[in-house]
């Protein structure tokens, strides 16, 4: 019964382990793609570099299809614990959005654009491998969907640091 554990309490402690830096100093060079992640886009993908072990710099883009069609491009900076390979995360970015929406009732089209920031908070695991999963919660700034509403989304994204 307790060979069975030894292996779940391996992963475990390689997961969350906290002894000398993390998973992010050897593979600082990461594409991730997600589902309303940070910099913007109920699809988006980004670039992100690992610049010390607690903080990493990332730019991207995205596409919202819904309420109307919205393009994001925008980057920012993210926050996590030192030497920590599952760590908490603190995340901004800052972007511009391009938006052509039509009005449901009349047809009539409407096409703006404008500048949107975005604050999440969440969790972030970088593999010995390079692989990369981060999700939490993701506050949007009312011009983000081009209402007078701020936001908040669930959010996932998945990818891999070389």
């Amino acid at each position: 019964m307790f060979l069975g554990l030894v292996p779940t309490l391996n992963l475990a402690s390689s997961i969350l382990e906290v002894e000398g830096p993390s998973n992010r100093l050897e593979d600082r060079f990461g594409v991730v793609a997600g589902i309303f992640s940070n910099p913007g886009g109920s699809l988006s993908g980004a670039v992100k570099v690992n610049l010390t072990d607690f903080f990493r710099v990332f730019g991207g883009g995205g596409q919202n299809f819904f309420p109307c069609s919205s393009t994001f491009l925008g980057g920012g900076g993210e926050f996590l614990f030192p030497g920590m390979n599952f760590s908490p995360s603190l995340s901004g970015s800052l972007g511009h959005v391009w938006r052509n929406c039509s009005d449901w009732d009349s047809g009539k089209k409407n096409k703006d654009k404008g500048l949107y920031g975005s604050v999440s908070m969440g969790g972030d695991w970088q593999a010995k491998s390079g692989f990369n999963v981060g999700f939490g919660g993701l506050m949007v700034s009312p011009s983000y969907f081009g209402t007078k509403k701020v936001f908040f989304l669930p959010y996932l994204n998945v990818g891999y640091f070389f």
